[in-house]
């Protein structure tokens, strides 16, 4: 089963707002699924959250940052901190999406 990232998106707007969206696909000719991964880091305040697309081509919520586990930094200063952050979290919910749905 092979990953394909179909979309990604990444918004920083100073020290207070980082986001990160990221769409992908499993490549599974019997059972395909897409995922979206959603990081946000606001003023010391992270989220992180794991969508399955449903038939219908609507994303639900199978995922967040309780059961996932992150270690999160208390508050991102620099860019390179808060791309650091941004990269460990959506590595970490790939793995445990691939773990579970492969």
């Amino acid at each position: 089963m092979t990953l394909k990232v179909l979309h990604s998106t990444t918004t920083n707007s100073g020290n207070n707002d980082y986001r990160t969206t990221r769409i992908f696909k499993f490549d599974d000719d019997k059972n395909p699924k897409t995922f979206k991964i959603r990081y946000g880091n606001r003023n010391g305040s992270q989220d992180l959250d794991c969508y399955i697309m449903d038939s219908s081509g609507v994303f639900q919520l199978v995922l967040t940052k309780y059961d996932l586990g992150f270690d999160f930094v208390s508050y991102v200063a620099s860019d390179d901190d808060k791309k650091k952050n941004c990269d460990k979290a959506l590595k970490l919910a790939e793995n445990i999406i691939v773990k579970i749905y492969q």
